[in-house]
């Protein structure tokens, strides 16, 4: 597919190659909604109403982004630490964490 207003040939942060390319609709200014998706997971796309590239989903590589995962992290443990020192029985605790895949007390 030749997109017109995207020409990445790899993602900007971790040079992962592209797997996917798109153009997904037209916009009535007769430019078209293009999208590339990099094999780390990172998508640029082509935004016709502000006539710019956007990322959509943030490379995973990107110092920005490992900051904010181990910072996620952090919390959890937190969390996960906060929730069973509560002195309450261990069937309220693990409700408590039930509607949060990942963060069950069990795990």
């Amino acid at each position: 597919m030749k997109l017109q207003h995207l020409k990445w040939k790899a993602c900007p942060t971790c040079m992962a190659r592209i797997v996917s390319e798109s153009q997904k609709r037209q916009h009535t200014n007769g430019q078209w909604f293009e999208a590339q998706e990099f094999e780390c997971g990172c998508v640029i796309e082509f935004v016709p109403n502000f006539n710019r590239e956007e990322v959509r989903k943030p490379c995973p590589n990107s110092i920005a982004e490992r900051e904010k995962s181990a910072k996620r992290d952090e919390a959890l443990r937190k969390a996960r630490r906060y929730i069973s020192r509560l002195d309450v029985d261990d069937e309220y605790k693990k409700e408590l964490t039930r509607y949060w895949p990942g963060w069950g007390l069990d795990e």
